[in-house]
């Protein structure tokens, strides 16, 4: 059995691995999410949200070790991206998450003012 430390994926035999997303290793995600949504948006010729988006993920990434919840502070980035996703976000629920997300992410001012960054950015459009 693997330690805590040790993280190993095994494909033997015929077998083969076929994912759009894999994350493997202490502390590593999937973002999924977030990236299907900035491919939509790049099409919708709002690569500025795009750029925000991944600039909220870029700060969750880099200061995640200063995050008190960082399960949480990811969750909610990805909630908001699949909620800018949508064909019609809902401008209540996006503002209920940005909202959520800048207090999880109250310790981080690099986080903080990505996701002001955003919310600036996007409210206005919804």
């Amino acid at each position: 059995m693997a330690n805590k430390e040790e993280a190993k994926i095994v494909v033997s035999g015929k077998g083969k691995l076929s994912a759009e997303v894999v994350a493997v290793g202490r502390g590593a995600r999937a973002e999924k999410i977030v990236r299907s949504t900035a491919e939509a948006l790049d099409a919708k010729g709002l690569q500025d949200v795009h750029e925000k988006l991944d600039a909220v993920m870029a700060a969750v990434n880099a200061h995640v070790e200063r995050l008190q919840d960082p399960d949480s502070v990811r969750q909610l980035t990805q909630r908001v991206g699949s909620e800018i996703g949508r064909q019609k976000p809902d401008r209540l629920t996006l503002k209920g998450l940005l909202a959520a997300l800048a207090e999880e992410a109250k310790p981080v001012a690099e986080i903080i003012t990505a996701v002001l960054s955003l919310k600036d950015l996007i409210l206005p459009m919804f």
